[in-house]
């Protein structure tokens, strides 16, 4: 996206190499067109289709031309078994000529026919060629960038809205995806602190990564009047940092600059930057602050940005990955609070997924919040932590309340304490109206993310609101289509209305993408159950218990089956499993409509005295 260049800096480590083509030097730059071509319309929605092209072009930039052959492409991107044959199964073949038709379909459309790099893959081979376009014809919108800068009229700066585009990576390994991911989150950051300045989220920019839209249409979708782009190329020691400040409304530059430092700069650069923005834009920074780092120690910042860009992923391998990373930041860094913060939020997300028993996962998750904020008492995101582990695991909805009212004092640009606020404390509360106005404001703060969306859905069923349910859930499929909490809540919103073939298929893929996650198996076998058919359901149930001897598994999902198969004594003998063990699971027991027949039984009101929530002739709306 745009039209930054970044030339020189290259990695000499193997400088004795004088015969290279020209992109092998810049494999960075073709990496880039990777991504621009994968996020384009012909590719974001076909996820076997991407995987193809990342997997062929990645093997042939490090040199593995020959090794790019029909069995190992199978096994690689299509997940074939190894016992897999060519001339039974012709996947490969006919992808490829897939393949082929929507690479030149993206170079004949609007997005790509100016690109000045083409992949693309020559008939009976599967190695990608990469050649430099003959006919292209860059049309330079830029006005000269130096002198003095005017803020451009009609964008006030009491009114104006900046977003922050994912910086490039344009390092010859293209090593250093996670550095660009953690500039960009900066600078999002100490940008928010800017007054009268409203910095688009994060999540909501991070959907044009790698991506060639037109600057003025981000503007147009993101209702921003700037964007700020740039890249980043490190090499050894030495970071080069490319940055512009562009005018969405017609693609002039308001402001650019190019740093090139040591890597232990990168601080300095990044504060450059952020005030440099802000005094284009509107001058200054609220009481001058800068950028608060919160570590001095460049190895500590480097591991904190790795294990961001690991728990972003929210599954178990990438939680494990973002914890030991968190780890050895603060290893390096003992008083560093945002690297204590980024070990709560893990230990919360893998607590509340079930991926750790509920006592050991929630205290972990309280004594790193209680960590970062006594290093940092202003740090609000670790407030919104340790809120979630008031109420999901400690039931002290006032003590909750409190730490998550000052989280949005503190931050109230972060869409996830809303959002968490919601989803954790109002709504277990049956506080339905609250919540939603509590998840709006997450969605108005990060409105193309899916996780808001789901959790915004969640709620609306618990509402019984089932339809508005079903229209958010597939607004978050359309974002990220391999998102299994899309098809997860989606599948209960379905099942309410009767919907039970569809809600089987929606659980189904939820199991499939979650790779057998025990939250979907379990819903998947509630459905069967429901649609009457038992001995598949019970199938489940077996399943489920064989996997509870190599994990933990919450009781209430054990319920839940139960409660499909008209079992209420074993529902209440797995839900009251649940409250011994204090399992997060059991917080929306009032206002979750899968419960609704159990909810006239006394048993149920002692479970929820025991959570001090309302008994569930208050707790829950009608149906």
């Amino acid at each position: 996206m745009g039209s930054s260049t970044d030339v020189g800096l290259v990695d000499h480590e193997s400088s004795g190499e004088t015969n290279r083509s020209p992109f092998e030097h810049d494999a960075g730059q073709i990496l880039a067109q990777l991504e621009r071509i994968l996020a384009s319309d012909g590719f974001v929605r076909s996820g076997r289709m991407k995987r193809f092209l990342r997997y062929v072009v990645e093997q042939a930039l490090e040199g593995r031309h020959d090794e790019l052959k029909e069995y190992s492409i199978a096994l690689s991107a299509f997940d074939k078994p190894a016992s897999f044959d060519s001339r039974l199964d012709p996947i490969v073949r006919v992808e490829a000529g897939r393949l082929r038709a929507k690479l030149r379909e993206y170079y004949e459309s609007a997005s790509g026919q100016n690109e000045e790099i083409r992949i693309h893959i020559p008939k009976r081979s599967y190695a990608p060629q990469f050649d430099v376009a003959t006919d292209v014809t860059a049309v330079n919108k830029t006005n000269p960038v130096g002198g003095t800068l005017d803020f451009p009229e009609g964008l006030s700066p009491r009114s104006a809205t900046l977003a922050v585009l994912p910086f490039a990576d344009l390092s010859p390994r293209r090593d250093q995806e996670y550095f660009c991911d953690g500039i960009t989150e900066e600078l999002t950051n100490a940008l928010s602190h800017v007054e009268g300045l409203h910095v688009v989220s994060r999540t909501s920019s991070m959907q044009y990564k790698g991506a060639s839209t037109d600057i003025r249409r981000v503007g147009e979708q993101l209702n921003a009047g700037a964007v700020l782009e740039g890249s980043v190329r490190k090499a050894r020691d030495k970071v080069r940092i490319a940055v512009q400040l562009i005018d969405t409304r017609n693609g002039y530059h308001l402001w650019a600059e190019t740093y090139e430092r040591k890597l232990g700069d990168v601080f300095v650069v990044q504060e450059e930057i952020s005030r440099s923005v802000a005094r284009t834009l509107s001058n200054r920074l609220v009481n001058g602050s800068a950028i608060r780092f919160g570590t001095k120690v460049v190895r500590a910042y480097q591991l904190y940005l790795r294990g961001r860009s690991f728990w972003k992923r929210n599954d178990r391998t990438g939680l494990a990955k973002a914890i030991r990373y968190f780890r050895q930041a603060i290893s390096t860094d003992p008083r560093y609070a945002r690297a204590y913060l980024g070990l709560a939020e893990c230990q919360v997300t893998r607590a509340w997924l079930g991926f750790a028993a509920p006592g050991p996962g929630w205290r972990d998750a309280a004594k790193a919040a209680v960590k970062a904020l006594e290093i940092d008492p202003e740090l609000g995101p670790a407030s919104a932590s340790l809120a979630v582990v008031k109420a999901a695991h400690e039931w002290d909805w006032r003590a909750s309340e409190h730490r998550f009212s000052r989280a949005l004092e503190l931050d109230p640009g972060h869409a996830t304490t809303p959002q968490w606020y919601a989803l954790f404390c109002l709504a277990p509360q049956a506080r339905t109206e609250e919540a939603l106005l509590q998840i709006t404001r997450a969605r108005e703060l990060d409105p193309t993310s899916p996780a808001v969306a789901v959790h915004l859905a969640r709620i609306l069923y618990f509402a019984r609101r089932y339809p508005e349910a079903v229209e958010q859930c597939e607004a978050a499929a359309q974002v990220d289509v391999f998102f299994p909490l899309a098809y997860y809540y989606l599948g209960f919103a379905l099942e309410r209305q009767g919907l039970l073939v569809p809600a089987l298929k929606a659980f189904g893929r939820a199991v499939e993408l979650s790779d057998g996650d025990p939250n979907a198996l379990s819903a998947y076998g509630y459905c069967l159950a429901r649609n009457g058919t038992n001995r598949e359901a019970l199938d489940v149930v077996n399943e489920i218990g064989r996997l509870a001897t190599k994990r933990y598994v919450s009781p209430v999902h054990l319920a839940m089956l139960h409660l499909g198969l008209s079992n209420r004594e074993a529902a209440f003998a797995a839900l009251d499993r649940a409250r011994v063990a204090r399992c997060s699971r059991l917080i929306h027991l009032a206002v979750d409509p899968v419960f609704d027949p159990l909810k006239t039984d006394p048993r149920m009101a002692k479970l929820l005295e025991a959570m001090a929530l309302d008994p569930p002739h208050v707790a829950v709306g009608a149906s």
